[in-house]
């Protein structure tokens, strides 16, 4: 079970997370799915299964089965442990695994570290593998056991962390698979807020989530993507073609190209001051160089370039007022010291003196120091101005854009 399925050009959608072989019909799901045009990761709930789960979806060109021991089966299959050294070479996917600390049993939970331990310790001894991670109520403790430095891939399966553990799972360069289940609930909504377009995946959980027809079927990933366009404020089209990007670049072991991911998104994050959410803005970023990443190719003028970050930022910020050259502080000329300024970009409330966030933006390819960018965004936070946060952004420009040179907090 390979990473065939990104190169099948009859996938539309995936579905990243499904329980097929746990519907009454699993033929008919797989079939209405292949016919759809969704490709699936059929995860498994224990080693035992994966054989007559592979037997199950042969034929089906857009199934792909997982290799799972699930964290509430831990303690009751820990001994299942033994297939597999046999198994895991069959496929690139393993899941459903993590750990779950719904229970007060110490011995199970004792029991799911093991195994998952186990299972990391095998994944790494092969080639990468994209692992999709049940966490709930046991986040910190997932974190800590799969570390930093796993070399495949880790989509969170159903996500329901806080808000500082989405940041470190994006600054590991993680992903988070969306089911109907969380656009249905305050919290699920809130968490995708927080989530850069770049790192979301789709799953059902099916045939765990229901909608108002039944259980979920891979099908239903559709509804999803719906969501996330109106989340994103584009397309569905647009939403579509960006999670199966997404999905290529999970499946391909790929966190990203240096453009979309790199040494300046972890120091966007890292130093990401107390008052903005570095998400929030890497996810702004990000959609700049890949939505909009025609126009820093084709090297148009800086006022074009930070009036598309400006777009990308105002629905990040739906309470502030986002606005490019704003000349005015209250109803007088904005200056610093004794001079007038224009800041490329400012986060504020107009008319008052609430101001979030300054941007400076700058081609690679200018001529002027950044010295003078950097001197301005001082200025803009000493009084009268006092910014709460300021940032100085060089992107790259022409045939090596689209991408950040550098990225600085001042």
């Amino acid at each position: 079970m390979t990473r065939d399925l990104i190169s099948d050009p009859g996938v539309r959608y995936v579905d990243t997370h499904c329980h097929v072989d746990l519907y009454p019909d699993p033929i008919a799901v797989m079939r209405e799915a292949e016919r759809e045009g969704v490709g699936i990761i059929a995860v498994t709930n224990t080693p035992s299964v994966f054989e007559p789960m592979v037997r199950l979806a042969d034929g089906f060109s857009k199934v792909v089965v997982a290799l799972g021991i699930h964290p509430e089966l831990a303690a009751e299959r820990e001994a299942e442990l033994r297939l597999l050294p046999a198994l895991i070479d069959r496929t690139d996917f393993l899941g459903e695994i993590g750990l779950d600390g719904s229970s007060s049993d110490a011995q199970a939970a004792a029991a799911q570290r093991r195994v998952l331990t186990e299972v990391l310790r095998s994944a790494a001894a092969g080639r990468p593998k994209v692992l999709t991670v049940h966490t709930r109520g046991a986040v910190r403790q997932s974190f800590e056991l799969i570390g930093n430095e796993f070399q495949g891939a880790i989509i969170l399966h159903w996500f329901t962390g806080t808000a500082r553990q989405i940041e470190q799972a994006i600054e590991r360069r993680w992903w988070f698979s969306v089911n109907p289940a969380m656009i249905e609930t305050a919290k699920g909504r809130t968490l995708l807020e927080s989530v850069p377009p770049e790192s979301v995946l789709t799953e059902t959980d099916g045939p765990f989530t229901r909608t108002a027809s039944g259980p979920s079927r891979p099908v239903n990933v559709v509804a999803v993507v719906e969501y996330l366009a109106t989340l994103w404020r584009c397309e569905h089209e647009e939403a579509r073609t960006r999670i199966l990007e997404n999905f290529r670049r999970c499946t391909a072991g790929d966190a990203g190209s240096t453009a979309l991911h790199g040494a300046w998104q972890d120091t966007l994050l890292r130093n990401a001051p107390a008052e903005i959410s570095g998400p929030l803005i890497l996810s702004a970023i990000q959609e700049l160089l890949s939505s909009d990443r025609e126009l820093l190719i084709r090297d148009v003028n800086e006022r074009t370039i930070t009036s598309s970050l400006a777009e990308h930022l105002r629905p990040r910020f739906p309470q502030w007022s986002v606005d490019c050259e704003y000349n005015r502080d209250g109803d007088a000329i904005k200056r610093a010291g004794a001079r007038s300024v224009l800041p490329d970009i400012i986060v504020h409330r107009r008319g008052a003196a609430d101001n979030l966030l300054v941007i400076e933006v700058k081609k690679s390819n200018s001529r002027e120091p950044d010295d003078l960018d950097l001197e301005k965004l001082r200025a803009f936070r000493r009084p009268p101005l006092q910014y709460q946060a300021a940032l100085f952004l060089k992107v790259i420009v022409g045939p090596d854009g689209p991408g950040v040179q550098t990225i600085q907090w001042v």
